[in-house]
């Protein structure tokens, strides 16, 4: 088969195998290859680093129920680091990248509004990356990052 731009062909590895509803791709540890995070519903956040996308490690609790996440440089260190929509009332949470993929939980909690998607944008202009979490049966939730 013919691999040119726009035609895409399967491939034998996966990102895994458990109910995961949300991905995020990027290069957490600034390496040349992307990596994925898979949101963990029932489970951790899966980390699959490179090309290989065998799981490296877990991010976060298996009981967030994460529905979102996304990658983006939110404390303006040069790495990617994550943020998750949690629902059931959990929390939504960012973690810091350390610069080697491993990140930690930065300490802030960004509503628990049964939250399902998010995303980063400089909405304010000011050069960094704000969060937005549109949740269930509520508003959207728009973090200004300062």
């Amino acid at each position: 088969m013919s691999n040119k731009y726009g035609q895409l062909r399967t491939v034998s590895k996966t990102a895994g195998e458990y109910h995961a509803p949300g991905v995020a791709v990027g290069n957490i540890n600034n390496d040349s290859y992307q990596d994925v995070i898979t949101a963990g519903w029932l489970t951790y956040n899966r980390i699959r680093k490179g090309s290989g996308l065998t799981v490296s490690r877990n991010v976060g609790k298996p009981n967030d129920y994460t529905w979102g996440v996304v990658l983006g440089d939110v404390d303006g260190d040069g790495y990617d680091d994550l943020v998750e929509a949690n629902a059931l009332g959990n929390a939504n949470k960012v973690y810091l990248n350390d610069g080697s993929g491993t990140f930690y939980d930065s300490g802030q909690s960004l509503g628990n509004n049964s939250s399902r998607a998010v995303a980063l944008a400089d909405l304010d202009g000011d050069g960094d990356l704000d969060i937005v979490i549109a949740h269930q049966d509520a508003p959207v939730s728009i973090y200004f990052n300062n």
